[in-house]
């Protein structure tokens, strides 16, 4: 067993570059390609197209951008509608105040913490204009029933699956499943190129005006003429250079959150007083980006005075995110959803990722047990 009383620091998440940052870094600086324009940025978009099984990828400066490009390149704009889960990072929301259009927040299934369909579909309007679905955490959305209500009414399904690098459904890779998929690479993610984004889809026309408004919507045909409004959301090859070169072992890394996953699984299997994150859902697997774990009982602020002892005790968690429906700057849209009040109320998100050790995991698991008990 771990040492409790050994003082220690666990962080939530950390980034390894143990493949060939270094390398292409050197390359870049070595051959003066160091903005949008360098080999990286393409290299870096064709496989990960190929890892996502998608015709096309585009980079972009964030995954908040990337959302913002789905959206403009569905026509997204003032006066539509857009739903989004109210369980969600703030992102998610922001970029569709950023069309001009209006979000509508809708509650989330109480097993899977993702978007309920029954929402949409009591949500969905003449109005609704895209769906953005949120694979929370890692878990894959009931895609299946989503696609099936969404087609019902012409409406694009958005994937946000900035947590979801190696998250499957019916097979299929996170982000080829709706029409446009949007990933992060910040710092945290399964891969990270410090920051930066990436647009997927099928569809031509959707990468097509992806790459032009995130070029300040040059035209090839006349230089420094811009038919419509652009902006400013190009990845550096600097950045495509990191993100490359996570990306070429992107499995290994996945499968360490796997492993960290499966060894809380064993370790919190008979504590009564938690709810563990689905590993499965409709034959998808959850790529476990955080291991998200439920308090059963959250009342009074059990789960922040968790977050505090573990804290105290060199661990470091974060709680699920605030509702949407919640935040200040959402506050003129209003929403009821019950259950993304209760599991932002009871979950915390445990140290995840490729450096924390299995005898690591055990002191998590020890002080949890402490505090509980």
């Amino acid at each position: 067993m771990a040492d409790s009383g050994k003082k220690r620091r666990i962080p939530v998440c950390s980034a390894i570059f143990d493949g060939k940052e270094r390398e292409y870094l050197n390359e870049c600086i070595d051959t003066g390609w160091v903005s949008s324009s360098g080999p990286f940025v393409k290299r870096f978009e064709e496989l990960f197209a190929q890892k996502t099984s998608t015709k096309f990828a585009v980079t972009s400066s964030s995954g908040t951008s990337a959302l913002h490009l789905a959206l403009l390149s569905q026509g997204v704009r003032q006066g539509d509608e857009v739903i989004i889960p109210s369980l969600t990072m703030i992102a998610t929301g922001n970029a569709v105040l950023y069309t001009g259009a209006t979000p509508v927040i809708v509650d989330v299934d109480p097993t899977t913490g993702n978007i309920d369909p029954a929402a949409i579909e009591e949500r969905i309007t003449d109005r609704t204009r895209a769906v953005i679905v949120v694979h929370l955490y890692g878990l894959p959305c009931a895609m299946r029933r989503i696609n099936e209500i969404c087609a019902l009414y012409g409406v694009p399904v958005i994937e946000d699956a900035a947590e979801a690098i190696g998250t499957t459904y019916a097979g299929r890779p996170a982000g080829s499943l709706g029409t446009t998929g949007c990933f992060s690479f910040f710092a945290n993610k399964v891969i990270t190129s410090g920051e930066g984004g990436m647009l997927v889809t099928d569809f031509a026309d959707v990468a097509e005006k992806a790459r032009s408004f995130k070029d300040q919507y040059f035209v090839p045909e006349r230089r420094f003429y811009h038919p419509q409004v652009g902006f400013n959301y190009r990845m550096s090859n600097l950045q495509a250079a990191v993100g490359l070169a996570q990306l070429e072992r992107v499995e290994t890394l996945a499968v360490a959150r796997s492993r960290v996953a499966n060894i809380y699984g064993e370790l919190f299997r008979w504590e009564e007083e938690v709810e563990l994150p689905l590993d499965n859902f409709e034959g998808g697997r959850n790529s476990h980006w955080m291991y998200a774990l439920r308090l059963r009982d959250g009342r009074g602020g059990r789960r922040d005075r968790l977050a505090e002892f573990l804290r105290s005790n060199g661990i470091d968690t974060r709680g699920f995110f605030y509702p949407m429906h919640r935040q200040p700057a959402f506050s003129r849209f209003q929403a009821r959803c019950p259950v993304s009040d209760d599991l932002a109320q009871r979950g915390l998100l445990l140290p995840t990722g490729p450096t924390i050790t299995p005898d690591d995991q055990v002191y998590v698991a020890e002080k949890v047990r402490e505090f509980l008990t």
